[in-house]
């Protein structure tokens, strides 16, 4: 069986610095802001561990918590004025979103030792 393989495309460079400055407040990202992140939030190279991470990207607006702070334009639905976010709200194009793919495909997956299992 063979499955059919998305690569995203996009501009690598601008999807790092986009990447740094809008996903790197929760997220490590790369060695830019190797201090940046939550703990508890995978790093971009963890996630690129997970077999089905370009499926997971490609819709990740719509995975916890993503949905109560993001805001993909034309794509997602405004936020409910009678339940703002509650932190600071993240807006994204989707060709931001493309340039975060193009440069996630180029992040090494961390060596984590065992593979993530997920529940």
């Amino acid at each position: 069986l063979v499955e059919d393989v998305v690569i995203m495309t996009g501009n690598i460079v601008v999807g790092e610095d986009v990447s740094i400055r809008k996903c790197g407040r929760c997220h490590l990202v790369s060695e830019k802001n190797k201090y940046g992140g939550i703990e508890s939030t995978p790093s971009f190279p963890a996630l690129r561990t997970l077999k089905d991470w370009r499926e997971k990207f490609a819709v990740f607006w719509t995975l916890n918590p993503h949905p109560s702070f993001t805001q993909i334009e034309e794509i997602t639905e405004p936020f409910d004025p009678a339940y703002p976010p509650h932190i600071y709200p993240i807006f994204l194009t989707i060709e931001e979103v493309e340039n975060i793919g193009a440069f996630m495909e180029t992040i090494t997956p961390a060596d984590l030792g065992d593979p993530i299992r997920t529940n």
